[in-house]
């Protein structure tokens, strides 16, 4: 029989740009992770238009499902994802999103490593298409856009933990299945949560931040890790 992958990657996307697509793609063909190691998940969630991802790197990821997924929503296209994950470890890429070519081994590493971790994430740099005005700097953050430097950072989970100001974003969001699973299931309990992130042409977000403390008050730890 088959082994089930050690790793998933679960990119939602909805009407995406061919190109951003295409290096998201590019980025994961080019993992150091052995192809054995990971499977990859492409959730398109309610595009309005047809598209299909490039057949040459479709070609070359390991274990590649386009699952579809009709309620439009960056969550609902989260939970197709881990329903169809079969990875210990996901790994949440959005759909212009480039991973160091080492990001996956490094997150399987991690998590090996340190049992008690349930989601962690690292630095996410901007490629500009032209250069910002200095007065956006401070709303950077809004945009999942931090590097918090070169220490590693630990939050201990507990029920009564609090939020810590380096918990992990969504763009390369790292959390063991069991974790995601959990999450799933409370928000089947409590359908309102599946509105607190982007729906079609709504902006708003916060998903992430509900399945990062869902992980975190159920005892498990939270780390940022630069590398």
């Amino acid at each position: 029989m088959p082994v089930a992958p050690q790793l998933s990657v679960v990119i939602p996307t909805r009407n995406p740009h061919p190109e951003r697509l295409r290096r998201t793609l590019t980025a994961l063909a080019a993992q150091t992770l052995s192809r054995a190691q990971w499977e990859t998940l492409l959730v398109d969630n309610a595009s309005d238009c047809p598209w299909d991802p490039p057949a040459e790197l479709v070609a070359v990821l390991p274990g590649f499902q386009r699952l579809h997924e009709p309620h439009p929503g960056l969550t609902p296209a989260r939970l197709c994802g881990i329903r169809a994950a079969r990875g210990d470890v996901l790994v949440f890429a959005d759909d212009d999103n480039v991973l160091a070519p080492g990001y996956l081994a490094d997150v399987l590493r991690l998590f090996g490593d340190h049992p008690g971790l349930a989601a962690a994430g690292g630095p996410v740099v901007p490629e500009w298409e032209k250069p910002p005005p200095a007065w956006t700097r401070e709303f950077h953050g809004l945009l999942a856009l931090r590097d918090l430097g070169p220490a590693p950072r630990l939050a201990p989970g507990g029920p009564a933990a609090p939020w810590p100001d380096f918990a992990p974003v969504g763009a390369g969001l790292a959390v063991r299945r069991a974790g995601a699973l959990a999450y799933a299931e409370a928000l089947a309990r409590d359908p309102a949560r599946r509105a607190l992130d982007r729906r079609a042409a709504e902006l708003g977000s916060g998903g992430d931040n509900d399945l990062v403390f869902t992980v975190l008050r159920a005892g498990g730890d939270v780390g940022y890790v630069p590398e």
